[in-house]
């Protein structure tokens, strides 16, 4: 079962409303971080103290440098070295914006792994973390908190941004490389489909050709060893010739143009044969001068995939009859049994039988490939001068 492939709308509708929900997360956060901050501060300094007037000042400083912090978050994808160093410096500067250049921390980690991005990472996250431990005049008061508390937060804090990053790059390289295996696994599929369309298509012109060629060779002997023809007959058998040879020239086109390579698979001209176009195969054997007696013929509910295996298997007895005892007499018999079919064809010889590695095409090796492929049994035996060959190809009505 294959995964379906989302549409690019869908796509690109889902990235815009990653990039809004992280962009309004950041912003959000940075808000409460600047509220939390400066709300204490305002709180703890006194109003006529020398630090009121640097606490009015960074908050103005604050309000101005975050906007700008969270608009390069926004460009992070558009400008990958620029924004993020510039955001993390900036930050020294805001509150507001200390969410987004956190962020920016994580987004720069979690890039694909090179040198570059590995360098970058470091100098990154040293400045992050030089920037939350330096006693700047200009960061809120921080009631004398030791440097060697400040120095572990701030290492904690920037190792565990990193560790994120990492985390996070590690899971999109499983998603992109699942994403590519499944399009691989989605190419040999396609690929192995149209492969055996192919071969398919070719065993099925494979029987139809071989069927006319029969044909074709017949009339052709007649004309040449039947001196007591009269021109009526002549002109008719040259007809069936004809006939026999423009249709076998299509068959052999579709065949070269299945097996060429990288060429497009179509299906076969007309409708596909069925177990009662078998009665078609038998008049034309026997205007071609074929002797072929019919002892039974029980086609009624056979589906259509046994009938196309039925059809073709019986081309192929009646082809390879003409081809190793010409002239001998044909005897088909197609009955049912419960839940499986049987097609059986018998005729005389006065030689070996025909073997399933001769070479010249599929023969009877095709005749056994149907069956199995129809899930049925394929036995061929020779008995006093009589060459039977029976299929038996499960069904059900």
């Amino acid at each position: 079962m294959t995964t379906p492939i989302p549409d690019a709308r869908a796509q690109r509708a889902r990235r815009w409303w990653r990039a809004i929900w992280r962009l309004g997360a950041v912003t959000v956060l940075g808000v409460a971080a600047f509220i939390l901050t400066w709300g204490m501060a305002l709180e703890t300094a006194p109003l006529d103290a020398p630090e009121a007037n640097l606490i009015g000042l960074s908050i103005v400083l604050d309000l101005a440098v975050g906007p700008l912090i969270i608009v390069l978050y926004a460009l992070r994808h558009r400008l990958p070295r620029v924004a993020p160093s510039v955001g993390v410096a900036l930050s020294t500067f805001s509150t507001l914006g200390a969410v987004a250049a956190a962020a920016l921390v994580v987004t720069v980690a979690a890039r694909r792994r090179s040198r570059t991005t590995a360098v970058q990472t470091a100098l990154i996250a040293a400045l992050f973390f030089a920037i939350a431990v330096a006693p700047l005049p200009i960061h809120p008061p921080s009631d004398n908190v030791p440097f060697r508390e400040l120095v572990i937060v701030g290492a904690v804090a920037t190792a565990s941004l990193v560790l994120l990053g990492l985390l996070v790059g590690a899971r999109r390289q499983l998603q992109r490389e699942r994403e590519e295996r499944g399009l691989a696994a989605e190419a040999g599929r396609l690929t192995q489909a149209r492969t055996q369309e192919r071969a398919r298509i070719a065993r099925e012109m494979h029987d139809a050709l071989g069927h006319r060629l029969s044909l074709i060779t017949v009339h052709a002997g007649a004309l040449e060893y039947r001196h007591d023809l009269s021109a009526g007959q002549i002109g008719q058998t040259a007809a069936l010739i004809r006939e026999n040879t423009r249709v076998a020239l299509d068959e052999l086109r579709v065949i070269l143009g299945v097996l060429r390579d990288g060429a497009p698979v179509s299906p076969m001209s007309g409708p596909p044969p069925q177990a009662e176009d078998i009665t078609s195969l038998v008049e034309e054997a026997r205007a071609a001068g074929a002797v072929i007696d019919v002892e039974e013929f029980q086609i009624d509910g056979i589906p259509g995939a046994v009938g196309r295996s039925l059809f073709r298997i019986a081309q192929e007895l009646l082809t390879n009859a003409r081809r190793h005892a010409p002239g001998e007499r044909v005897t088909l018999r197609l009955t049912q049994h419960d839940s499986t079919v049987r097609l059986v064809a018998r005729n005389a010889v006065d030689a070996t039988p025909p073997s399933e590695t001769e070479p010249g095409g599929y023969g009877l090796i095709g005749v056994a490939e149907r069956a199995r492929l129809s899930g049925g049994e394929y036995t061929m035996t020779r008995n006093a001068g009589t060459f039977e060959v029976s299929v038996v190809i499960p069904w059900q009505s």
